[in-house]
């Protein structure tokens, strides 16, 4: 009767444990997102470039769970009467280190996670969503601590060793199949991530507006956001001013808890 009862929390335990960390999914009730005017804007003779908003792990306008980076949602107005040709996009952090945008998952995760190794160098530490504000929304952290441990007290004497180990044997094809899901459900957040994308180089009719939705690895405290188009061979670059707007992004705060790392 023990041994049965700590085998069915070692695999209530063990599953909430792969399925809160492996990887990310898509979310079932997302909710679209409403805006009432732009973070930022800037603009010259011929465009003009509007930030709407910045998508952040599990914040507004999040339609993955868990994720490790940024999606932007910006806005291109010809404001010609010819046509114009988004070159490309860069977004700067406070270190002066200028990301692109990228549209596969993995990689998007790796160049996130190199990111908050640079910071952490320089002492600051960085966690998705840290001091977004009312974008963020706390992850399920402190509970996967708070199980660890009592899973850990549970287990801590012979009899229980022994229940123990009949459970991992037990738990074997639920570590394959899990495995399984997980590897599904990235590679469903990899294919939205690939339709939501815009590609760039792309091109703006006169007089039109053009939305882009731009992936990129974690840009800790962005300081500007550079758009290079082109005009009938010529180049022009707008930059957006961040330092306002998005102050601290990322950038983990004294009294901050409870966040993910990337």
């Amino acid at each position: 009767m023990l041994r049965s009862l700590g085998q069915s929390i070692f695999l209530s335990f063990l599953l909430t444990v792969l399925t809160a960390c492996g990887g990310n999914r898509l979310l079932k009730d997302s909710e679209p997102l409403v805006l009432n005017q732009p973070l930022a804007q800037a603009h010259d003779n011929y465009a003009t470039i509007y930030l709407d908003w910045v998508i952040v792990r599990n914040g507004p306008g999040s339609w993955a769970k868990n994720a490790n980076w940024d999606e932007y949602l910006l806005r291109v107005q010809n404001d010609s009467q010819q046509t114009l040709q988004v070159m490309s996009v860069r977004v700067w952090d406070s270190q002066g280190v200028a990301q692109a945008p990228v549209n596969d998952r993995k990689l998007l995760i790796s160049r996130s996670k190199e990111t908050a190794k640079r910071y952490k160098k320089e002492g600051v530490e960085v966690k998705a969503g840290a001091s977004a504000g009312a974008l963020w929304v706390a992850s399920g952290a402190a509970v996967y601590g708070g199980s660890a441990l009592g899973i850990g007290a549970l287990y801590s004497g012979s009899t229980a060793a022994a229940g123990t180990a009949v459970a991992i044997i037990a738990v074997a094809p639920v570590i394959a199949i899990t495995g399984v899901v997980v590897a599904v459900n990235n590679s469903k957040v990899n294919k939205e991530i690939g339709k939501r994308n815009t590609q760039l180089p792309v091109v703006v009719e006169p007089g039109k507006v053009l939305v882009l939705d731009l992936f990129l690895p974690l840009v800790p405290s962005p300081s500007k956001i550079e758009i290079l188009y082109s005009q009938n061979g010529q180049s022009n670059l707008l930059s957006i001013d961040l330092l306002k707007v998005l102050p601290d992004l990322h950038i983990v705060k004294p009294d901050d808890s409870q966040e993910s790392k990337p």
